[in-house]
C-alpha cells in the first residue's frame, strides 16, 4: 500500500507540467547475491553469479522517474560457506536458483534541477543533467524463482520434491510454495554524465521479498519414514543431507528459520542513452511578466 502511495504521489507532481518530457533507455551487467538461512553471514557475496538488466527510463521532472526494468540473473549459496562457528555446516544444504525479475521504481535524483530561458512568449526549462548526482530508489516487482539442489551429479527442481513435506499425506506440513513472488526493490546508486546523449551509473539494490524458500529452506524436516514411502527417492536424499552418521533424530528439527523471508542484492554498472536531449523536454505553464 505504502508503495502505490509513493508512486502515485510522483504521477501528481506532475500536474502543473506540460509538453515533453525526457525518455532515456539502457543496460546494466552486475552480480547478485542471497540472504536467506543457507547464510554464509557476508550478504551472500562468498557466493556471488552474474546478473544482466534492461530499463527504461521516463523522466517528467528534473529531479523524478519512472523506469521499467527486466533482470536476469542467479542466486546460490552451500552451507560449507557458513561461518566456521556456525551449526549449520552439519546441515550440508546448497542450492541455486535463477532469477528473472520485472519492476517499476521511482528514482530521486538529488542533484537534478530545471534550467531556464526565455523567448517572446513564454519561460522554458531544460533538463539541467549534472555531471554527477547521488540517486535513491524504491518500487515494486515481480520475480521469479526455481531452487535447484545437485544430487548424484544431476541438478534437481526442488520445488515439485516437497523437501519440507509439503506433498506429504499427514503431519503438520507447510502448503506448497509459488515460484511466482513479489519483490519490493529498494537501493541507492550514483550518476554520471558522459556526454549530452549518454549517462553512466553505479548502484547497490536490495531486494525485499515475502517468501521464505527462495532456497527451498525454511521451517522443519518433515516426517522421514513418510518421505521414503511417499515422495520419490530424491525427495528424501535431498531434504537430509547430514553426512552418515552426524544425522540427528528428525522428528520436528529445525530445518531453516521461517521467522525472516530471504532477500538478495543486485549490485551493477550500467549505461542509458538519452533521446533528444537538446530538445525542450520539460515546460512549465509560461509565467506571466
Amino acid at each position: 500500500m505504502r508503495i502505490t502511495i509513493f508512486l502515485l504521489g510522483l504521477l501528481l507532481i506532475t500536474g502543473s507540467l506540460t509538453a515533453q518530457r525526457v525518455y532515456k533507455l539502457g543496460g546494466n551487467i552486475g552480480m547478485m547475491t542471497y540472504q536467506g538461512d543457507i547464510d554464509d553471514g557476508l550478504l551472500g557475496f562468498k557466493s556471488p553469479n552474474p546478473a544482466i538488466g534492461l530499463q527504461g527510463v521516463y523522466q517528467f521532472h528534473p529531479n523524478i522517474g519512472i523506469r521499467g526494468e527486466l533482470n536476469i540473473g542467479r542466486v546460490s549459496n552451500n552451507d560449507k560457506n557458513s561461518p566456521s562457528n556456525s551449526n549449520t555446516r552439519d546441515r550440508n544444504l546448497s542450492f541455486r536458483s535463477n532469477i528473472l525479475e520485472l519492476s517499476v521504481q521511482g528514482v530521486y535524483e538529488l542533484f537534478g534541477k530545471a534550467k531556464a530561458f526565455r523567448d517572446a512568449s513564454a519561460h522554458y526549462y531544460y533538463f539541467h543533467r549534472s555531471k554527477f548526482t547521488p540517486y535513491l530508489l524504491l518500487g515494486v516487482g515481480l520475480f521469479k524463482m526455481n531452487p535447484q539442489a545437485s544430487y548424484q551429479g544431476k541438478w534437481y527442481n526442488l520445488q515439485p520434491l516437497g523437501t519440507e513435506g509439503q506433498y506429504l499425506s499427514t503431519g503438520k506440513n507447510p502448503s506448497p510454495y509459488s515460484l511466482y513472488q513479489i519483490t519490493i526493490p529498494m537501493g541507492i546508486g550514483v550518476r554520471y554524465r558522459l556526454n549530452d546523449k549518454f549517462d553512466l551509473y553505479y548502484e547497490f539494490g536490495y531486494r525485499k521479498t515475502f517468501t521464505d524458500y527462495l532456497d527451498d529452506v525454511s521451517s522443519y524436516y518433515p516426517d522421514s519414514a513418510l518421505m521414503r514411502r511417499e515422495m520419490p527417492r530424491e525427495a528424501f536424499a535431498l531434504s537430509y543431507r547430514y553426512a552418515p552418521g552426524q544425522r540427528p533424530d528428525y522428528a520436528r528439527i529445525k530445518r531453516g528459520n521461517s521467522t525472516s523471508e530471504d532477500s538478495y542484492v543486485y549490485t551493477r554498472f550500467g549505461i542509458t542513452y538519452i533521446f533528444d536531449p537538446k530538445t525542450v523536454p520539460l515546460r512549465y505553464k509560461p509565467k506571466r511578466r
